[in-house]
């Protein structure tokens, strides 16, 4: 969620990262082992921003159909400090207060992929302009793919190398 997403890297992980101890008895839930690990400090500060966002995906198996999850599992608080209790949060949180965050970010990754490359920096900049052009975290996926398409950058043949 907060690279593909958001656009956000997390801290790389800290160099020798211990295990849990081989004679610790196994956790009950993945919520519990996430919390043992976040128990220790070197891994805590990543671990605040990542776990929350999966903690209410949890109200789904592997395949995505509905788990009997009880509600108070799901509950968890954004990096950002927004309460988290079900996956309905989690989009009106992506989509509310991230929301200009995830419709740059989405333009930017169906432009790199259009081009077939990496963006150079007026491309990103061409990227956001239009996903705030058409609304920010409003703006409707099918307008945002359109524009890209007739945009600048994109119709613009490939440039050179110089030999």
């Amino acid at each position: 969620i907060l690279e593909t997403l958001l656009g956000l890297d997390p801290p790389p992980p800290p160099p020798n990262i211990p295990s849990l101890p081989p004679d610790h008895p196994a956790p009950a839930t993945l919520r519990a082992a996430l919390q043992l690990h976040r128990a220790h400090p070197a891994c805590a500060a990543c671990h605040r921003a990542i776990d929350p966002l999966g903690f209410p995906l949890e109200a789904f198996d592997p395949i995505g159909l509905p788990r009997p999850t009880p509600p108070q599992a799901l509950i968890s608080t954004t990096f950002t400090g927004i309460p988290l209790h079900n996956p309905s949060d989690l989009a009106a949180w992506l989509t509310g207060e991230q929301g200009p965050r995830l419709a740059g970010h989405t333009a930017e990754r169906l432009l790199t992929y259009a081009l077939g490359r990496g963006l150079r920096p007026a491309e990103r900049l061409a990227a956001q302009n239009l996903a705030t052009q058409l609304g920010g975290p409003h703006a409707h996926f099918r307008d945002l793919l359109l524009a890209l398409l007739t945009s600048p950058p994109f119709l613009s043949p490939p440039s050179r190398p110089t030999p």
